[in-house]
């Protein structure tokens, strides 16, 4: 009561928000999780919101908690317009890759690329191979080795033509 959790600081523009992510004390960051009221979408100076800085410091475990935590807006964009999917990948993060919503997704659910492949992590492209486990569930033909999914651990059963078809249709 009486504590305002979202002011920011003068010199940096952070917030308590940024600063538990910042000092890295995830007990903080569940705490504030459960408290209403906190802008974990305010930027800093930097134009970084609490989960963009914790992505880039790699402090993994509290990318995981903010995931969760509601109100975060996980199609945030840093100062260079790069999404936290895009600083995952470009840092090669696979576990926070997995965790983040894809371009896809960060484009309103306007599939206007193409999933990429759960294992290797690259784009399906047109007019390549790809093979599918019983759910649906993708793999790129260079992948297409393993005889489990790695999604839903089912059988994988054959190829997916009508999604190769179907990315062939989008050209």
């Amino acid at each position: 009561p009486g504590v305002e959790l979202n002011t920011e600081d003068s010199e940096a523009g952070c917030t308590p928000a940024h600063l538990a992510v910042d000092g890295g004390n995830i007990d903080c960051v569940r705490a504030m999780g459960q408290v209403q009221g906190v802008d974990w979408n305010i930027k800093d100076g930097e134009g970084d919101t609490a989960v963009m800085t914790a992505l880039k410091k790699e402090k993994k475990d509290i990318v995981r908690v903010l995931v969760e935590c509601p109100g975060v807006d996980l199609n945030t964009m840093d100062r260079d317009n790069k999404t936290l999917q895009q600083v995952a990948r470009e840092r090669n993060m696979a576990d926070m890759i997995r965790i983040l919503p894809s371009t896809a997704e960060h484009q309103g659910g306007m599939n206007r690329r193409a999933p990429d492949c759960p294992v290797c992590f690259e784009q399906f492209v047109p007019n390549s191979r790809m093979f599918q486990c019983g759910q649906g569930h993708l793999v790129c033909g260079d992948c297409h080795r393993t005889e489990i999914c790695p999604t839903c651990r089912g059988p994988m059963t054959g190829r997916a033509h009508a999604f190769e078809q179907f990315l062939r249709d989008g050209q």
